[in-house]
């Protein structure tokens, strides 16, 4: 079915192996039909997601994925509550520090 779309940060977000391994393959627009073992999914002994109660965790499984966009992306807080997409390059090699004052 249609689902809403997420976002991710590879590498960083918590997902299932089978994405994280998976999202790297991908083109952009590309729809993809992934057909997951429990090892690579919700059963993986070090999943750091936790499936829906009732969910068929242990059950052969397949995601259909739609690649709508990425973007080259750095991650300022570790909690992902901040990631950084450069939209015009800056000039020169200095950021601002403290006591540094900023205009933006």
């Amino acid at each position: 079915g249609k689902g809403i779309p997420l976002r991710f940060v590879l590498g960083k977000s918590k997902m299932i192996l089978g994405f994280a391994e998976g999202f790297p393959t991908m083109l952009k627009g590309e729809i993809a039909m992934f057909k997951m073992e429990p090892k690579i999914h919700y059963a993986e002994d070090d999943c750091p997601v936790t499936p829906p109660d009732g969910f068929p965790k242990d059950d052969e499984l397949q995601f259909e994925v739609e690649m709508l966009d990425f973007f080259k992306a750095k991650v300022v807080t570790e909690d992902l509550g901040v990631v950084k997409k450069i939209v015009d390059e800056g000039k020169g090699w200095e950021t601002p520090r403290e006591p540094y004052e900023v205009t933006a």
